[in-house]
């Protein structure tokens, strides 16, 4: 077959069917494009099908709109976005800490089950140093968990009293909306990006975080605070967002 005749067959000029048909055909024994090339899909058919029920429920969302939205549900299983746990893991670290608007206090790492006595040891070498430190004076109102029978305890009221220190009213079996627990959770988040091995490297992890936490943080939980308490009076005392 002539060089011409391949070019009318294959409707391709005859330099392009000299140059690299022939050539093709004599490495592959194939004129066609070959299995694998191109670019490769992005998506699965899966996806495909997730990208079809999005269009037909709102036909005039933008491609825009859909990518953010397919983002948001297939990238939850990516390695980026996830977090590896540890199994089997038995061992707990209990702490006690305070905080402010404008400052943390120290953290304390327990050794043991909390009873009255202990709470007032806590209270004793590691709040009175952070009110201290705070400079707060007559101006500190404690604010801790009035259902908790070891904060309720005759020994805590007497010490209470006798050191002087404001406790904030609040009615017990009510919504906890101490902003101490969301700082716990902050501090957790932090830590678990280590993933520590053992109770030591877990503890020093605990305190180096604690004590890196920036000042926006704490003034965000504390001014969240009214915001939680007209939300809970909205919705009558049941769960809310925060």
């Amino acid at each position: 077959m002539s060089l011409r005749e391949i070019a009318a067959k294959t409707l391709l000029p005859r330099n392009y069917s000299s140059i690299y048909m022939v050539d093709k055909y004599k490495s592959t024994k194939c004129i066609g494009n070959l299995f694998g090339r191109g670019r490769k899909r992005k998506t699965t058919a899966t996806t495909d099908r997730l990208i079809q029920r999005k269009l037909k429920y709102d036909r005039r969302k933008s491609a825009s709109t859909v990518n953010y939205g397919l983002e948001n549900t297939t990238s939850r299983i990516r390695p980026k976005c996830t977090i590896p746990t540890v199994k089997h893991g038995d061992d707990l670290v209990m702490v006690y800490g305070c905080f402010t608007r404008q400052r943390i206090g120290k953290l304390c790492v327990l050794d043991r089950i909390m009873d009255r006595f202990y709470y007032r040891d806590i209270l004793e070498q590691n709040k009175l140093p952070s009110i201290n430190h705070f400079k707060l004076g007559q101006r500190c109102i404690f604010m801790h968990e009035k259902y908790d029978p070891t904060h309720t305890s005759g020994l805590i009221k007497s010490w209470l009293k006798g050191k002087e220190i404001q406790t904030l009213s609040w009615p017990p079996y009510s919504p906890d909306f101490n902003p101490i627990e969301n700082l716990w959770n902050e501090l957790e988040r932090r830590v678990k990006k280590y993933q520590p091995k053992n109770i030591t490297e877990l503890e020093l992890l605990l305190i180096q975080e604690w004590n890196k936490i920036e000042l926006p943080v704490l003034e965000k939980l504390v001014d969240s605070v009214p915001s939680q308490l007209y939300e809970c009076i909205q919705i009558k005392g049941c769960s809310t967002k925060y």
